[in-house]
């Protein structure tokens, strides 16, 4: 048929909507597990229904504006990636039928508003979430934190993490900008890696925070904190954190118990280094060059200890 080509189980499509509709309708794409369409298509027919062994999907036609809920019909359906600039909604309402759906990409969809409200209603979706091309999104919807298959997820500015976040339990890295606020659950993420919050108007740390145990790296850089949490003492694995350019005052005092390689202090309020810090003896700290006089005079057992570990920074 014109228009489209089949090698083994896998199909590959370039038309219009209407040369899609006569292909599926005539049988010829009944047997495909891979479909990849191209060309000016405008919309995923109704008759996508009908492709119930599809396993893969790739819409990569920047003329695609629409995708009919007839595709929750595809209950096989493992991979969907829509790469569209004119898309601006997904379909809505069947999420939990795509019982197979483990990747949703739409990297490249620049107009969309929204994921659909039940996204999160796919029992097994997940993997990297890199929604930061998504300049037009504006929140996500309350399921999505209970995408307990999502290992990386980053957002484009303005756009806050899923609250409660407790359900992504696979969460291995977040990404933030521009939010005031991280969840207050944040610390039941037992695989979260890495936060990097920066430049963030946050002015606060949420507690919980000392309960993620596998926490590496934690980026606040440019944000309105003042203090931070007692309870990030008791991480167990953070060994990068990042607090500069921010008005911290103080440090917890049992910070040094901390497996720390790299603790930045640039452009801080910092005057005084918890003693504890005398006994870290992997980390680096980077200090407010603009204190330098006061650290010096409060913290000089703690300069002796560090050595050459310590800097004074603009």
């Amino acid at each position: 048929m014109k228009g489209v080509e089949i090698v083994e189980d896998q199909a590959f499509f370039s038309g219009s909507t209407a040369d899609l509709q006569r292909a599926i309708a005539g049988g010829a794409l009944d047997r495909c597990a891979s479909l990849t369409v191209e060309g000016k298509l405008t919309a995923v027919p109704p008759e996508i229904a009908r492709l119930t062994r599809l396993r893969e999907l790739i819409l990569d036609t920047d003329t695609l504006q629409t995708i009919d809920p007839a595709i929750f019909a595809c209950a096989r359906l493992v991979k969907l990636v829509v790469l569209s600039n004119q898309i601006k909604e997904l379909p809505a309402g069947g999420w939990r039928r795509l019982g197979a759906l483990e990747a949703l990409e739409v990297t490249t969809s620049r107009a969309l508003r929204g994921l659909p409200e039940d996204v999160g209603e796919a029992p097994r979706l997940g993997g990297e979430f890199d929604l930061t091309p998504q300049t037009k999104l504006t929140a996500l919807p309350g399921s999505f934190g209970r995408l307990a298959g999502v290992t990386i997820l980053r957002l484009p500015p303005g756009v806050a993490a899923p609250e409660p976040i407790a359900g992504m339990t696979a969460l291995r890295r977040l990404t933030l900008r521009k939010v005031e606020r991280l969840p207050e659950d944040i610390g039941a993420l037992q695989q979260l890696e890495s936060i990097d919050a920066q430049d963030c108007p946050l002015t606060a740390v949420p507690t919980s925070i000392g309960g993620a145990a596998a926490l590496s790296g934690l980026t606040i850089a440019g944000s309105q904190v003042r203090a931070l949490p007692d309870s990030l003492t008791r991480l167990p694995r953070l060994s990068d954190l990042d607090v500069s350019n921010t008005p911290l005052a103080a440090l917890p005092e049992a910070i040094g118990a901390l497996p720390l390689t790299r603790l930045r202090l640039q452009r801080t309020a910092i005057t005084r280094l918890p003693a504890s810090l005398a006994a870290a003896d992997r980390v680096r700290v980077y200090l407010p060059a603009e204190h330098k006089g006061a650290i010096e005079a409060s913290s000089a057992e703690v300069l002796a200890a560090l050595g050459s570990r310590a800097s004074f920074e603009a």
